[in-house]
C-alpha cells in the first residue's frame, strides 16, 4: 500500500470531494482519482459513492470502516519517518 494513496483518500475525507482535496495535495484531480482507483483496487472495495454533477462524495460503509484504519497507517508512516531521521517521538 503506497502513503500517496493514503493520504489522497484521508484528504478526500477531510474535504468532502475530490476538487478541493486534490489542490490541497498539489496534483491534477485526475492524479487524484489515480490515487484513489489504485487504493480501490488494492483493498477491493469501493471506498466513495460517486455520482456525476454531486461535488460532495459520500463514503461507502467500507470507507467509513477504512478511515480509523487510514489514519493508523498514515501516523506510524509518519513515526517511521521521524524514527528514521531522528526525531524525537516522545
Amino acid at each position: 500500500m503506497e502513503i500517496v494513496n493514503v493520504h489522497a483518500f484521508l484528504a478526500v475525507v477531510n474535504h468532502g470531494n475530490f476538487s478541493k482535496a486534490a489542490e490541497s495535495l498539489y496534483v491534477a484531480q485526475s492524479v487524484l482519482t489515480k490515487r484513489i482507483q489504485s487504493l480501490e483496487k488494492e483493498l477491493q472495495r469501493l471506498l466513495f459513492e460517486r455520482q456525476r454533477g454531486r461535488r460532495v462524495v459520500e463514503l461507502t460503509p467500507s470507507g467509513m470502516e477504512f478511515v480509523p484504519i487510514a489514519r493508523r497507517f498514515a501516523a506510524a508512516w509518519q513515526d517511521t519517518r521521524n524514527f528514521a531521521t531522528g526525531i524525537a517521538m516522545d
